[in-house]
C-alpha cells in the first residue's frame, strides 16, 4: 500500500447483506489486518439511509487519505456520491470491502466476498483511476447521481428501488428476482425523453416494457 494512505476511514453499513455479530467479528480481522499493513481505519457505522453520502463527505473535509465502503452496491453508490461531490480539489481514494447482497462492483473487481480476505488485497493494492457516470433527471437537475458501475431504468431500476428490504434480509438474492416477477406483470412505461452531449433531445414511444441500463464496465 502506498505510505499517504495511512489515515483511513471504513464506513459499515449493518443492515446490508447478513450481517449481525459474525460480520463486527471479521471487521475487527480486516482492521487487524489494515492496520497490519500500515492503515489505521477508523468505524463509522450507518443507521439510516444517506448517512454513507455525509460521512464521505466529511471524511474528505477532514483530510482523510483513504475512505473504504463496507456494505452493498447502494452503501458503495452513497460514499462514491459523497466523494464525487467534493469542490476543494482533494481526491479521497475509496476501497472496498464487499458486505452486500449482490455485490456487483466486487464481481467485476474479481475481490473475494471474505470481508478479512478482501483487507489482505487491499493492502497490497495500488491506486487507479475509474470513470464515473453521472446521471441526471431532466426536470430535477438536483437530484443527479453518480453511479460507478451500472445505472438502469425502466423495469430494471424499479425493481431496486421497489424491493421488499424485509424480503431481502430474509432470502437475500432471491428477493430481486421476487420482485422482477412483479414488476413483470406490472410495470408500465410510455415515453422516454433523452439528451446527451453527442445526440439531439427527443421523445420516443416505448414499448411497454423497456429496459435500460447504462453501464460504466468493460
Amino acid at each position: 500500500m502506498q505510505p499517504n494512505l495511512r489515515n483511513a476511514l471504513l464506513i459499515h453499513n449493518p443492515n446490508a447483506g447478513n450481517g449481525g455479530s459474525a460480520r463486527r467479528r471479521m471487521l475487527d480481522e480486516a482492521r487487524r489486518i489494515l492496520s497490519h499493513g500500515g492503515i489505521e481505519a477508523d468505524l463509522q457505522e450507518t443507521t439510516a439511509p444517506g448517512d454513507a453520502t455525509a460521512m464521505a463527505e466529511r471524511a474528505a473535509i477532514e483530510g482523510r487519505q483513504l475512505v473504504i465502503a463496507c456494505g452493498g452496491d447502494g452503501t458503495l453508490n452513497e460514499v462514491v456520491n459523497g466523494l464525487a461531490g467534493q469542490q476543494n480539489g482533494h481526491r479521497v481514494p475509496m476501497a472496498l470491502l464487499p458486505g452486500g447482497t449482490a455485490n456487483v462492483l466486487a464481481k467485476e473487481l474479481g475481490l473475494p466476498w471474505d470481508i478479512p480476505s478482501a483487507a489482505a488485497k487491499l493492502v497490497h493494492g495500488e491506486v487507479k483511476d475509474i470513470a464515473l457516470g453521472l446521471a441526471t433527471p431532466l426536470k430535477e437537475p438536483d437530484k443527479k447521481r453518480y453511479f460507478l458501475s451500472v445505472a438502469g431504468a425502466g423495469p430494471d431500476g424499479m425493481i431496486v428501488y421497489a424491493i421488499d428490504l424485509d424480503l431481502k434480509a430474509r432470502v437475500g438474492i432471491l428477493a430481486y428476482w421476487w420482485q422482477g416477477a412483479r414488476e413483470v406483470f406490472r410495470y408500465k412505461c410510455r415515453w422516454l425523453s433523452w439528451a446527451g452531449p453527442n445526440t439531439t433531445a427527443g421523445r420516443s414511444a416505448l414499448p411497454r416494457r423497456p429496459i435500460f441500463i447504462l453501464t460504466n464496465l468493460s
